[in-house]
């Protein structure tokens, strides 16, 4: 089979040769996997694990900002997962703030109720 510029991949596309090059194919599976892993991040950052969601979204932030220096700015793909990626890098840090306040708010409320059982038993031990 003759593989001319009319023949792409041993097709024939009618005389049009597709205008991607590598560069440009690279920058859009790049922007591609970002806007999943961007998608990603978001879910697991919202619903169950914040550090895979953290990592995910710091991913697709770095995909597509790869993306969008390959092809000079123009990509919407990249565009959506480098927001979803920020947003779930948002989530994922707000969610772990949360998570180590509970904890030390927890932690305060059982060193109290310690101290005041210590109190109720040292009182009890006086009027034994």
């Amino acid at each position: 089979m003759n593989y001319n510029q009319n023949n792409f991949n041993g097709y024939n596309n009618g005389g049009y040769t597709p205008s991607i090059d590598g560069v440009t194919m690279r920058a859009h599976k790049l922007a591609s996997s970002s806007r999943t892993t961007g998608i990603l991040g978001l879910i697991f950052s919202i619903l169950c694990c914040p550090i895979v969601g953290f990592i995910l979204g710091l991913i697709a932030v770095l995909r597509a900002r790869t993306a969008k220096v390959m092809l000079g700015g123009n990509l919407s793909d990249g565009n959506v997962g480098r927001v979803c990626g920020i947003i779930a890098l948002v989530f994922s840090i707000a969610e772990v703030l949360v998570i180590v306040f509970a904890g030390y708010t927890l932690y305060l409320a059982l060193l109290e109720a310690l101290e005041e059982l210590d109190s109720t038993m040292s009182l009890a031990r006086f009027l034994l």
